[in-house]
C-alpha cells in the first residue's frame, strides 16, 4: 500500500492516501496495525447488512441524528452521521474504510 504510515492514537496506521493527522507522528510502533482505506462517494454507497444493532446514537435538539454506531456480528461496525460521513470498522479492529 502506497501513502502514509505513522503510530497515532496508540495504533500504527497504514493509509492509502496523505492525512493530517499522520503527519509528524513520531510514537513508537505499538503492534496494533490499522489499515485505512478512504474512498470517494456517496455514503449509501458503503454495502451494510441488515439484521444489525444500533449499540450508540447522537441525536441533535432538533430530532435530527448527529451520528450512530451498529453492530453487526459478521462484519463489525458502522460509525455514520450526516456531517461526518460513513465508517466500516472490521470486527477485530484492523480495517477501517471510510466514505467521508
Amino acid at each position: 500500500m502506497s501513502g502514509e504510515s505513522a503510530t497515532v492514537f496508540g495504533l500504527d496506521v497504514s493509509a492509502e492516501v496523505s492525512l493530517p493527522f499522520l503527519e509528524g507522528g513520531a510514537a513508537e510502533p505499538t503492534g496494533r496495525p490499522l489499515e485505512l482505506l478512504v474512498h470517494a462517494g456517496a455514503a449509501e454507497a458503503l454495502e451494510w447488512p441488515a439484521g444489525s444493532e444500533l449499540i450508540s446514537d447522537q441525536v441533535l435538539p432538533d430530532g435530527s441524528v448527529s451520528f450512530r454506531i451498529e453492530a453487526h456480528p459478521d462484519v463489525g461496525y458502522l460509525i455514520w452521521g450526516p456531517a461526518y460521513g460513513a465508517h466500516r470498522l472490521s470486527g477485530d479492529g484492523r480495517s477501517l474504510v471510510a466514505l467521508p
